[in-house]
């Protein structure tokens, strides 16, 4: 393995630990009260949801760029991608609940992207992000 080689591999592994790290954070900021009353009160709410977001994006684009196959190359996606879909479906969730409930009526909830943003989504990601390790350490 080339200079090149490892230090994308090693760059990709830091990558994919900020990925997780900033995921258990978002979990503790959601999940413990103390952290929750400091965060949702505040302005800066959004931002680990943007970064995590972001962080996702730019994994897969790193993985596409990059020189990575086989399983690696779609355990990477699947974390990179669920990742960045996670805020995305939050938004749409947001977005159809709010124009229905203007449209048809107020009682109007829609389940799809909640599902996806709550429960399939973070699933994705914590398979994906163990799969992605699992086979780094098969490599090496």
């Amino acid at each position: 393995m080339g200079g090149a080689e490892k230090s994308f591999e090693k760059k990709t592994k830091y990558l994919l630990l900020v990925l997780i790290i900033n995921f258990f954070l978002l979990l503790l900021a959601i999940y413990v009260s103390l952290l929750r009353d400091i965060l949702i009160d505040d302005e800066l709410f959004l931002l680990p949801f943007v970064l995590f977001c972001f962080l996702g994006f730019l994994l897969v684009y790193w993985v596409r760029t990059g020189k990575v196959e086989g399983e690696l190359k779609k355990n990477l996606n699947l974390t990179g991608y669920s990742a960045g879909l996670i805020f995305v479906s939050v938004v749409l969730h947001n977005l159809t609940s709010g124009i229905g409930m203007v449209l048809l009526n107020k009682d109007f909830e829609e389940p799809l992207f909640f599902l996806l943003a709550t429960i399939v989504l973070p699933l994705l990601f914590v398979v994906g992000s163990l799969k992605s390790i699992q086979e780094f350490r098969r490599l090496h």
